[in-house]
């Protein structure tokens, strides 16, 4: 991170103190001075599935939100969308990914909570057993880029 701008992690431990004690990369978001921008991911202790994902641009909600709940279904009311901090019809949403760029693309796909992340998080991603995670593992896909902070 650099003048507030880069990726910021968190980390949470679940478990027994000593050998059962696991600590894991619990959320990941993209800042811009100091502000969200870009994804946003708040990871399950599997690191494979999150439980929250949302996009913003300059610190405002911008993109789909979507989170699940421990049976890894969408929970109620999710996916959202959302264009400059408002809260807008799908309809909307797929408009203004077509036309303006910078949006993640909406994909059925992606209301699994399973997620392929992008190399500067799979790196940190620790693996069951303790492993670190491969980043040839993971790949990660936007419309219209391939990197995790928009536009």
């Amino acid at each position: 991170m650099e003048h507030g701008t880069g990726l910021d992690l968190w980390w949470r431990e679940y478990g027994e103190g000593g050998a059962g004690r696991t600590v894991y990369l619990a959320e990941a978001r993209f800042l811009r001075c100091g502000e969200r921008h870009g994804f946003e991911w708040w990871i399950n202790p599997d690191q494979g599935s999150v439980s929250e994902e949302r996009h913003c641009r300059a610190g405002r909600l911008h993109g789909i939100e979507r989170e699940w709940n421990r049976r890894g279904r969408l929970r109620r009311g999710f996916p959202r969308y959302w264009l400059a901090g408002e809260r807008v019809t799908r309809a909307r949403y797929l408009k203004a990914w077509a036309t303006e760029g910078g949006l993640p693309l909406f994909r059925p796909a992606d209301n699994q909570p399973a997620r392929a992340f992008p190399p500067e998080v799979a790196r940190h991603l620790r693996l069951p057993g303790g492993g670190v995670a491969s980043i040839a593992r993971y790949q990660f896909i936007m419309g219209g880029g391939s990197r995790g902070t928009g536009s």
